[in-house]
């Protein structure tokens, strides 16, 4: 079993905390999606730490560590380069300016999305 630790610390923009925490339950569901057309998937133990540190404890120098917000980018950063082994996910609803932007081919993208991306 998988372990992933979202970290619901940082923010800023469009959202407010409640919003967040939709955010947060919202992924939660979908990362725990145990329906037949996610039966192939591996199974995720997804738990939700309060700060960065409380997430590394729990996950124990192994799985993926979330963050929801792009104001979390720079500690994501640190976490990846002080814990390589761990993965790291940065979730931001505004797309860097002056960076490259990677986007798996996997996924699926409606217009809404990839305009938000490619503008």
């Amino acid at each position: 079993m998988s372990r992933v630790v979202i970290v619901a610390e940082g923010g800023y923009g469009g959202l407010d905390d409640l919003d967040y925490l939709k955010f947060i339950d919202v992924l939660i569901r979908q990362l725990t999606d145990t329906t037949p057309e996610f039966s192939h998937e591996p199974v995720l133990d997804v738990k939700v730490a309060v700060h960065t540190n409380e997430a590394l404890e729990q996950l124990g120098g192994m799985g993926t560590i979330v963050f929801i917000s792009g104001s979390m980018l720079g500690e994501a950063k640190r976490v990846k380069a002080q814990h390589p082994s761990v993965e790291v996910v940065l979730f931001t609803g505004l797309m860097p300016d002056n960076e490259v932007i990677l986007i798996d081919k996997a996924w699926f993208l409606d217009g809404r999305a990839l305009r938000r991306i490619i503008r």
